[in-house]
């Protein structure tokens, strides 16, 4: 949701074109959404994980590469390689780039042959959360140091950094020393089906349901918040499932369904939208869309960091599975007050068309900032 902002805002007045990094696995087939707005989509292939010999060569080729290397290696498990191909197709693009866009840090090392030439375009990055604050709050410190390195080398050579909430541009500000740092935030979109729908869970999670931060969560609902409210029915949907997501569907009540073509009919089909988050960063997009479909929601104020909380803004906020679970169970027992507190919800969320249009003013003035540089797309 977060790239297709980005794309719908730099398409408004710029060809963009999309190049898919598919670090979680095989890219989803276009829906449509990111062909009608770029002029051009590649899928890149990564390289095979036992083939070591030819990018520590290519990296270490050049003075730069070689600075790069003292200062980031071991990069975070994530940061995987292209393949020689894909590098290739990767820089036949950028020539004639009036702007380099990239989506999280951890794939900034892809353009690093941009950041070495002096004639550039100016670079942008969307960090969305700060990972190396996700990391270890996860416990995986050593993670949340490469993932520091990573954010520290980077962070000072791009031209803007883009983040979801007030409370990390502060601190890219405070603690990085980042000038040139923006706030976009996370946006939903009205649900494409408003029709009615018969209900039939009381509370949804969806998210990517292999990043580990969900997974956490959906074990905290299922685990510790459920048994305070049974009976209940609860639907988790998303992306990736692992074993263990999969595993909680054998208990009374839960659903688990990974990669549906479409949320809205699970939006529409479960009363109370839940956010329990105990680990994150940024701010969450699942709240936001499932404000803009009308439903309450109940979120640790990890998961609602950088959002405006309270029945007045739709979201009510819990620290504890016992906190939790009682808000749950007010929202669900008690229907009028439900639908006050999702209407004011949903007459505050912020939409992607005003968010669009606010990276389309940034992305223009990023270009402009450097005058001298010519060339007719994005990227």
């Amino acid at each position: 949701m977060r790239a297709g902002l980005f794309l719908e805002g730099m398409s408004r007045r710029h060809a963009v074109s999309v190049v898919v990094v598919p670090v979680f696995g095989a890219a989803p087939p276009d829906d449509g959404f990111v062909g009608g707005l770029a002029t051009a989509c590649l899928t890149l292939e990564l390289r095979d994980p036992a083939d070591r010999h030819t990018w520590p060569s290519v990296l270490l080729g050049t003075a730069a590469g070689r600075r790069r290397a003292r200062e980031l290696y071991p990069l975070p498990s994530i940061c995987r390689q292209p393949s020689g191909r894909s590098d290739t197709d990767l820089r036949r693009l950028t020539p004639g780039a009036r702007l380099v866009h990239v989506m999280r840090s951890y794939l900034m090392p892809w353009v690093d042959f941009v950041l070495d030439d002096d004639t550039r375009p100016p670079v942008t990055l969307d960090l969305d959360e700060l990972d190396s604050g996700v990391q270890g709050q996860l416990g995986f410190l050593d993670e949340a140091t490469r993932f520091a390195r990573l954010e520290r080398y980077y962070l000072s050579r791009v031209d803007r950094v883009y983040a979801a909430s007030s409370i990390d541009v502060g601190i890219l500000r405070d603690d990085y020393g980042v000038r040139c740092v923006s706030t976009i935030v996370n946006a939903g979109r009205p649900p494409v089906r408003t029709e009615p729908v018969e209900e039939q869970y009381d509370l949804l999670f969806v998210g990517t349901l292999s990043y580990p931060p969900n997974v956490d969560a959906v074990r905290w609902l299922c685990q510790e918040i459920r048994p305070l409210l049974e009976p209940v029915t609860i639907a988790i949907v998303g992306s990736n499932p692992g074993p263990e997501v999969r595993g909680f569907a054998e208990l009374p009540g839960v659903t688990v369904v990974g990669d549906v073509p479409e949320v809205t009919p699970w939006y529409l089909g479960s009363r109370v939208a839940v956010a329990p988050l105990r680990v994150a960063g940024g701010s969450s997009t699942k709240i936001v869309e499932a404000l803009a479909h009308g439903r309450p929601v109940v979120a640790t104020g990890v998961a609602a960091g950088g959002l405006a909380v309270g029945e007045d803004h739709g979201i009510l906020q819990a620290a504890t599975a016992e906190e939790f679970a009682a808000a749950c169970r007010w929202l669900l027992d008690d229907a009028p007050s439900a639908a006050r507190i999702a209407a004011a919800g949903r007459r505050q969320v912020p939409m992607a068309g005003d968010v669009a249009g606010d990276i389309d003013l940034l992305t223009r003035a990023v270009i402009e900032s450097r005058p001298g540089r010519v060339g007719r797309r994005g990227a």
